[in-house]
């Protein structure tokens, strides 16, 4: 089977501040950090990105405070190794991409996405602007930029190769070139020839001037990212789960009626997300047009009831079909076997029109 070895690891582990004025009202002031408790969450690369946004406003508003918790955003190398941490009990929640997830409940571990982040792919492949690639047949001989080789678009990657007809061992080779700064660089040197990683990655070489061409994959349709937890911690931690989710929504809500304020947030909140090599009014202006492409999988939609986190089982198609087929499950995964939405009514209970009004109020410094 293809590629499985890549997931063998987390699979054997699975066995075994102050506010503007005037936003008291719809904002309460954080609680003192001593009576927060503190919650870890994987974030499934090893670098923040412009993705972070909604997070870092539920903290810097104390949409986390107001839940009794504080937030601690951990880096993991991959989701992977995010799902690893999950089966270990390392950590107790993580954001991990469909197909790592998928894997891992393939083999038998319990485990839930008890909120859906992206009703449709984040996943992108894409090549210099001046390529002549236009397809995945198209990559043959080429050499591909991933995040890392336990990267789950290592696997993905060579299953598009095997759909294309072409010999995914033989037709294609990846470099590991991690962070923005090495993957721009190896396209610059022409070390690489496509770059297989997320939407954000794609907008934070754009931002350094690297200028990109998506390839069109119609096999990236499925949701894409959530928020994963284990059966059991998630049946003992039903009210925790509920309290991050909403608070992430919040940031989602505030985020798009304010995105200047809120990237802002992201900037002073997640400091290593601001670009050194460009001023702020032009990440700024980077940031927004990334939002308003990111918008279009984020903002509920008609077939989520307009509420934020919900999984359509529907909306996964063929895909977790083709991850069986591509060999990086070992079987085919049904979405009701690790989503629910038990908790989406819960975490959809706050007062969207006060949030709205709050960040269209909101003066950012």
């Amino acid at each position: 089977m293809l590629h499985k070895r890549i997931f063998a690891h987390a699979c054997n582990l699975a066995m075994a501040g102050g506010l503007a004025v005037g936003l008291a009202a719809s904002i309460a002031l954080p609680a003192s950090s001593a009576e927060l408790d503190t919650v870890r969450v994987g974030w499934c690369t090893s670098t923040l990105n412009s993705g972070a946004v909604p997070w870092a406003v539920a903290q810097k508003l104390g949409y986390f405070a107001e839940e009794g918790l504080e937030l601690k955003l951990v880096p993991v190398k991959s989701g992977n190794e995010c799902v690893t941490y999950v089966a270990s009990g390392e950590l107790p929640y993580a954001l991990p991409a469909v197909e790592p997830v998928a894997a891992i409940i393939a083999k038998g571990f319990e485990g839930k996405t008890f909120f859906t982040l992206y009703h449709g792919a984040t996943w992108r492949i894409a090549v210099p602007a001046e390529s002549d690639a236009h397809t995945v047949a198209d990559l043959k001989g080429k050499k591909i930029g991933v995040a890392s080789m336990s990267s789950v678009m290592v696997a993905v990657t060579k299953g598009l190769f095997m759909n294309a007809g072409l010999d995914p061992e033989k037709d294609v080779s990846f470099v590991a070139t991690g962070a923005t700064a090495p993957t721009v660089l190896a396209l610059r040197r022409g070390e690489i020839d496509a770059v297989a990683k997320w939407d954000a990655a794609d907008f934070d070489m754009q931002r350094v001037g690297v200028k990109i061409r998506e390839l069109d994959v119609p096999e990236f349709t499925s949701p894409s990212l959530g928020i994963f937890s284990s059966n059991k911690y998630f049946e003992e931690h039903k009210d925790e789960a509920a309290k991050i989710a909403r608070a992430y929504a919040k940031g989602s809500v505030f985020t798009i009626a304010n995105p200047q304020a809120a990237f802002k947030m992201l900037y002073e909140v997640y400091p290593e997300t601001r670009s050194t090599s460009i001023d702020e009014a032009t990440q700024l202006k980077n940031d927004e047009d990334f939002l308003e492409v990111r918008k279009t999988i984020w903002e509920p939609i008609a077939s989520q009831d307009g509420k934020w986190g919900m999984g359509v089982m529907s909306a996964y198609g063929d895909y977790l079909n083709n991850l069986a087929k591509w060999g990086i499950v070992e079987r085919a995964v049904k979405p009701e076997e690790f989503i629910t939405n038990e908790l989406i009514d819960t975490i959809n209970d706050f007062d969207r029109d006060a949030i709205i009004a709050a960040a269209k109020a909101y003066k950012a410094g």
